[in-house]
């Protein structure tokens, strides 16, 4: 294939330079709204920063999905796309009509490399226009369905249509408004493609050093983009922030630190900031300004590490069939130990997973064992808003792709699921997953969501034992971790 039409793949651009640090500026307020909006149509350009709006879900609605077991997305009302991305997040793949599709795609798409130039003329025009023409918009679906997914049908009638259209429409064939306006799932597709491009073996150097420049400019963009919105925000809200960046320049000034937060929350800015904020205030609260340019440990945990020991909050030691890390939070323990305890814990946790896992793209996947938790425990006692919430769901740069929840049969879970439910928004509550039935019931559902028992403590009917768990934590004490 040649260079050109490779460069189809992704979308053209000047070479980068090297990014500046970013300096507060010296302009009036009025200057600076001017050039802002300038900078936000640049980034829009390249990678929208708005997630597409979740399905509006009332309390009321809550309650009636609330009424089933198994993943709570299957009862809501979602877009294709919302669709895809929770199905992603609980099940760690694609589902498998999408998949299907992706791989149709990738057939079409070789069909199309082999043909002669004069004959995708037309579509070469119509993929510079919009990159993602054949990557994930209805055009190509048209296509592949009529002629019963051959690809190598589909690939010259495609290219016959955009012959054609340009014969009869002339330059009008490619003007803005005639082909679809790529969405924020198509913008992560690309930049999840280029990453993977780049350590592919496979691919040649022309297509790396394409897929490296995509993956920099989103970076250059992003990074630039959280800077400002930084330097927008109120002071108050920024002061740990900012008081870690004087502490520990090398960490909280870094654009890898910023990067993970990005990484996190795919690329939306505004999230990232937020979240990135929420961390350093955090972790203000609950280990004191003196933390902030160090690694938290277990000597550094209020209890000593107690609520590890006993088992409130664990770590698997392996991951979940798509490379996500498994915590394991006992509810009846839990609820027993002091708020701040917990939220130490879930902090450091996070931070082990995310330093042996790397896991900051990829999420991790949280089972709240609610076997031994009584309809009692769940109408009093504290709210769990004000437990390990924040750095759970909020602040740590690593994102809960799916949340399981196992109860006992009984009559009453709907009622304690709710409580669960009541402290995350609508995108979390979709990749909420009860488990109440029998033991077999439970592990098929864990298996489908690629969960074995390898993953998972004895208490569970899984392979953990205790025992290695305290064995892990005295590890990690020795070492001084």
């Amino acid at each position: 294939m040649s260079a050109r039409r490779r460069q189809r793949a992704y979308p053209v651009s000047p070479p980068l330079p090297v990014r500046p640090k970013f300096t507060e500026p010296d302009v009036s307020p009025l200057e600076d709204l001017s050039a802002a909006a300038e900078e936000i149509r640049a980034v829009d350009s390249i990678l929208q920063h708005r997630q597409p709006p979740p399905s509006d879900i009332s309390p009321a609605t809550r309650g009636n999905i609330l009424s089933r077991t198994g993943p709570v997305k299957d009862a809501m009302i979602l877009s294709d796309n919302e669709n895809v991305w929770a199905h992603i997040d609980i099940y760690g793949k694609k589902p498998p009509e999408r998949e299907a599709f992706d791989e149709r795609v990738k057939s079409v798409l070789r069909e199309i490399s082999s043909m002669p130039d004069n004959d995708i003329r037309s579509l070469v025009k119509a993929m510079d226009k919009n990159p993602f023409l054949l990557g994930s918009s209805p055009h190509i679906k048209i296509f592949l369905r009529a002629d019963s997914f051959d690809p190598k049908r589909s690939a010259k009638r495609i290219a016959c249509y955009w012959k054609q259209r340009e014969a009869r429409f002339g330059v009008s064939a490619f003007s803005d408004g005639v082909m679809g306006i790529p969405d924020f799932f198509d913008y992560i597709q690309l930049y999840e493609k280029s990453v993977k491009t780049l350590f592919d073996p496979e691919e040649d150097d022309i297509e790396r050093a394409l897929a490296q420049e995509h993956v920099l400019r989103v970076h250059q963009v992003k990074l630039d983009a959280v800077d400002r919105l930084v330097y927008r925000t109120p002071q108050m809200q920024k002061a740990e922030y900012l008081d870690a960046r004087q502490r520990c320049p090398e960490v909280a000034a870094s654009d890898e630190h910023k990067l993970q937060f990005l990484s996190c929350e795919d690329f939306v800015e505004g999230a990232a900031a937020r979240r990135m904020l929420r961390y350093w205030k955090e972790k203000y609260d609950l280990f004191g300004p003196d933390m902030a340019n160090r690694n938290i440990t277990l000597d550094d945990l209020e209890d000593g590490g107690l609520s590890l020991e006993q088992g409130a909050v664990r770590l698997m030691p392996n991951t979940d069939a798509s490379g996500r890390p498994i915590i394991v939070i006992s509810c009846h323990l839990s609820r027993s130990r002091p708020a701040i305890c917990m939220s130490q814990s879930v902090w450091y946790l996070i931070h082990t997973a995310i330093e042996e896992h790397l896991c900051q793209a990829k999420g991790m996947v949280v089972l709240g064992d609610a076997t031994y938790v009584g309809r009692n425990e769940f109408s009093s006692g504290r709210d769990p808003k004000k437990s390990a919430r924040e750095v759970l769901f909020y602040a740590l740069p690593c994102r809960v792709k799916a949340f399981h929840i196992r109860f006992k049969p009984s009559s009453w879970w709907q009622c304690a699921f709710a409580r669960f439910s009541s402290v995350v928004g609508n995108i979390m509550f979709s990749r909420f997953i009860a488990h109440f039935g029998t033991d077999e019931e439970m592990w098929r559902e864990f298996h489908s969501c690629g969960i074995s028992t390898d993953l998972m403590p004895t208490e569970l009917g899984g392979d953990v034992t205790f025992a290695s768990w305290t064995n892990w934590l005295e590890e990690r004490r020795r070492m001084g971790k």
